[in-house]
Order: structure tokens, then sequence, then C-alpha cells
């Protein structure tokens, strides 16, 4: 089996070691960065399963959060914040970003271990979901029928070829986030014509597709 890899990003090299010998204990890979430029090195050799990010960097151009922001444009690794302290604004920067939540120093290394298997979890989940979305849009994208999915407030999320075919001007990005009623107003009756196929050409709604 292989052993769990975790970057830790941390410029208090104390705290850094700390977590590192509490991890390497109990059979992880770890590595640690100190700075936002060494982390980004680090992940051209070395893909962590999940990352440990301090939410305050010293000598770094960029903090903890503007960094996670740079490592997820081009890895899809989940991001643990850490931090001296938290406060509304911190916590709304974090939820743009990462759903897997943050731990307040001093860390606590039980509580460490509960999240970290959390979310070692809860990504593989959301991957499993994820690849079979990809599968279930390149299906709705082949069918001659059109499709609209909608979140539990009946705005937009999913809208297949067919469907858009029926819009006029209208493209997926900014059709997306529309209520479902509105969809009505952009038909254009004469795409309704153009083959016969399309007479029979359906709009559905399904809450289920992709809930927020």
């Amino acid at each position: 089996m292989n052993k769990i890899k975790i970057l830790i990003v941390e410029d208090e090299i104390i705290i850094a070691k700390a977590l590192e010998l509490f991890l390497k204990k109990i059979d992880f890979e770890v590595l640690i960065a100190s700075k936002d430029q060494d982390a980004l090195e680090i992940l051209n050799s070395f893909i962590p399963d999940i990352i440990l990010m301090d939410i305050m960097l010293n000598n770094s151009k960029m903090d903890g959060i503007d960094l996670a922001k740079e490592i997820l444009k081009n890895y899809d690794i989940p991001i643990i914040f850490i931090t001296a302290y938290i406060d509304e604004e911190i916590i709304e920067r974090i939820k743009n970003i990462s759903s897997y939540g943050y731990l307040v120093k001093p860390i606590d290394n039980k509580n460490l271990l509960i999240l970290i298997k959390i979310t070692l979890q809860k990504h593989k989940y959301e991957k499993i979901i994820k690849e079979k979305e990809s599968l279930f849009s390149k299906f709705l994208n082949s069918i001659d029928e059109g499709f609209i999915g909608t979140d539990l407030n009946n705005c937009i999320k999913f809208i297949n070829k067919a469907a858009l075919n029926l819009i006029n001007e209208k493209n997926e990005e900014e059709i997306n986030g529309e209520k479902i009623n509105s969809i009505f107003r952009f038909l254009n009756p004469e795409k309704l014509l153009e083959k016969t196929k399309i007479y029979k050409c359906l709009i559905y709604y399904k809450k289920t597709f992709h809930h927020n």
C-alpha cells in the first residue's frame, strides 16, 4: 500500500517540523515548503494527496490562500488551511477556494489526523462524482433531445447542446445561473422548424442532476 503523501506549507520551522514528526510517525510521506515558490517547485516532482497550508507566509509574494488558488489552477489536491487566528474575512476567502476546512494553531494532533482522514475520503468521493458527471454530460450532449439540469432553487446548472440550439445567441456560460422559468423567453421559434427531429425536442429539467 502506497504511503499517503502530504505537503506542509509553513514558514514557522518549529511548527512545520512538529507536524512532520507526527505525520511520519504514522507512516505518512512528508515534505515541507517554507515559501510560496518552494511549494510550487516541489509540486513539479512531488504530487501530494493533501496539502497543509499556512495562511500567513512570511517572505513570500503570496499568502497561503492566494497560493492555494494558484495550485488549484493546475492540480486537483485537497487543501487544509492552518492559521494562528480566524475572522470572517478569512473564512469568506477560504470558502471560495476549499471545502475541506481549517485548523487553528496550536494544532491538536488528534484533530489534525481526523480532518486528514475526512478530507481524503471526501476528496475520493468528489472525484468519483466528477467522473460520473463528466460521463453523464457527454451522454446528454450526444442526444437530440434538450436537457436542462437545475439546482434546488431552479437555477440552471447544466444545459446540453440540443437545448442550446433552441436559445437565441446564448452559450452555456451565459445561461448558467438563470432561473428555469426564464429559459422560455430565449426560445427561438425559427430553430424549432429547422429539422423534423426538432419538432419533438423537449426541454427537461431535473432537480437531482446537480445540487449545490
